[in-house]
C-alpha cells in the first residue's frame, strides 16, 4: 500500500514558520568552510585563481554572515572554479519510489560601480563523490553574465530552459528551491526574488537530470567561471565579479516549498503568501493527499481551499481523480470529529457563488458547474490546520490542492 503523500503549507499573517523536515546545510554563521574543497580547470588562463570566504553580508539590509564566491581572474580562454560540499549521510537524497526531496538556498549579485556584477555561475547538487566538470551535475540552474536565470533540462533542447529574459535584480537574494524526485531522475524548480518573483513561483517542471545517476545526491556543487570566450564572434569576458551564497538547507523527507523561506537577519520571511498549491496522485485511507498550514496573528483569516478533480489542466482525464473530498481538521482539536470540516462536492456548500466569486478575485482554478470538485470558504482563527484530500469512492486518480489567502 502506498505510503500518505505528506507536504506543508503555510498562510502568512505575521510570520512563517519552520516544520520539522529541513536540515541545515550551512549558512557559514560560524564562519568554518573547511569542509569545502576548492578546484580549478582552465588554470593556464589564470592570474589569479578564485577563491571562497565568509563575509559580513553586504546586500541590502540583511545581516549575518554569507558566502562570497570569486571567479578567477583570466585572459585568452575560460578558468572555472569548482566549489563543493559533501552532505553527510543523513542529508543525503536517495532514490526511493514515490518520494520527493526539497532543496533551497538563496543566491545574489551585487552591483559594482555602479553597474550590474558581471557573473557566470551554476549553483546544484551532484551525485558524484568528487565533482569537477559541468557533466557531474544532476540538477542545476545558471546566471550567465547578463543575469538571465535558466534552468537545466536533458529531455528539452536546447537543454538551458530560459525562466526570465530579464537580468536577475542585483544587490538582492533569490530564493531557490529545487524538489527532486531522484528516483525519475527529475526536479522542479521554483523562485522568489526581485520583480519578476515577488511570491514563490513555480518556474521549471520535471526537468531531467543532466548526469543520470541512482547513487545518493550527496554534494552541493558550484561552478563560477572567469575569463573570457568568443560569443558570436565577439570577445566576451565569462565573469569577474563575485556572488554571494546563504542559508543552504535540505528536506529528504518530502516535498516542501512553503515551509521555508528565509529573509533578513536570520528571521523567516513575512511577506504575504497569498497562495499556495500542490498536486498528487490519491485514492483513499493511507493514499491519502495531507497537508498543514499554520495561521499567525491576532485576526481570523477568511481562506479558500480546493480539491480539483475534472478541471485540473494538463493532466488526461483518465488520470484525475474524478471524486475528491476534502477534510479540513483543526490540529488542537484533531481527535474530535466534530469539529472537522468535510466537503465532498463545492456546489453543496451555502456559499457556493462566493467561492466562485472570490476564486475568480485571487486567481485559483474556476471550478466548472456540477462538478464533484470539492471546496471550502472559510473564516478561520489563528491556530494550525491540517488538509486532507482523499477520493469519495474507491477511485485513484491526480488532483491539484490550492489554499488561497483572499484577503
Amino acid at each position: 500500500m502506498m505510503s500518505k503523500t505528506l507536504f506543508f503549507l503555510f498562510v502568512q499573517i505575521c510570520q512563517l514558520y519552520l516544520f520539522a523536515g529541513w536540515q541545515l546545510v550551512d549558512d557559514f554563521e560560524d564562519e568554518d568552510i573547511s569542509d569545502w574543497s576548492v578546484d580549478f580547470s582552465g588554470e593556464e588562463y589564470a592570474s589569479e585563481l578564485g577563491s571562497i570566504s565568509v563575509v559580513d553580508n553586504p546586500l541590502g539590509k540583511c545581516q549575518g554572515k554569507v558566502l562570497r564566491i570569486d571567479p578567477s581572474i583570466a585572459e585568452g580562454g575560460i578558468s572555472n572554479m569548482i566549489a563543493a560540499l559533501r552532505f553527510p549521510n543523513e542529508a543525503r537524497i536517495r532514490g526511493i519510489d514515490g518520494r520527493e526531496s526539497s532543496f533551497y538556498f538563496r543566491i545574489g549579485r551585487p552591483s559594482v560601480g555602479g553597474n550590474p556584477g558581471v557573473a557566470d555561475f551554476s549553483f546544484g547538487l551532484s551525485a558524484v563523490e568528487s565533482p569537477s566538470t559541468f557533466s557531474d551535475y544532476a540538477a542545476y540552474i545558471r546566471s550567465n553574465t547578463k543575469g538571465e536565470i535558466n534552468v537545466r533540462d536533458q529531455c528539452s533542447f536546447p537543454w538551458f530552459v530560459p525562466v526570465s529574459t530579464s537580468p536577475q535584480d542585483v544587490d538582492t537574494y533569490y530564493q531557490v528551491w529545487f524538489v527532486l524526485d531522484h528516483w525519475d531522475n527529475t526536479y522542479s524548480v521554483y523562485l522568489k526574488g526581485g520583480v519578476d518573483f515577488p511570491v514563490i513561483t513555480e518556474v521549471v517542471v520535471n526537468a531531467c537530470y543532466r548526469k543520470e545517476n541512482y547513487s545518493d545526491i550527496n554534494t552541493l556543487m558550484l561552478i563560477t567561471a572567469g575569463g573570457e570566450s568568443m560569443v558570436d564572434g565577439v570577445l566576451t569576458s565569462r565573469g569577474q565579479d563575485p556572488i554571494y551564497v546563504d542559508d543552504i538547507y535540505i528536506n529528504t523527507s518530502y516535498m516542501d516549498i512553503w515551509g521555508l523561506s528565509r529573509d533578513c537577519d536570520g528571521l523567516l520571511d513575512s511577506g504575504n503568501l497569498v497562495n499556495i498549491s500542490t498536486r498528487g496522485r490519491v485514492g483513499t485511507q493511507d493514499d491519502a493527499l495531507i497537508g498543514g498550514f499554520v495561521v499567525e496573528g491576532q485576526l481570523n483569516r477568511k481562506l479558500l481551499l480546493q480539491a480539483v478533480g475534472m478541471e485540473l489542466e494538463g493532466v488526461d482525464n483518465s488520470l484525475k481523480l474524478s471524486d475528491p473530498q476534502l477534510r479540513l481538521v483543526p490540529m488542537d482539536s484533531q481527535d474530535d470529529e466534530s469539529t472537522h470540516i468535510l466537503n465532498n462536492d463545492w456546489g453543496d456548500e451555502s456559499n457556493s457563488a462566493e467561492i466562485i466569486e472570490l476564486g475568480s478575485e485571487v486567481g485559483a482554478t474556476v471550478l466548472e458547474e456540477g462538478s464533484t470538485s470539492s471546496a471550502m470558504l472559510l473564516e478561520l482563527s489563528p491556530g494550525a490546520y491540517s488538509v486532507i484530500v482523499d477520493s469519495s469512492t474507491a477511485g485513484e486518480g491526480i488532483v491539484l490542492l490550492e489554499v488561497y489567502d483572499t484577503k
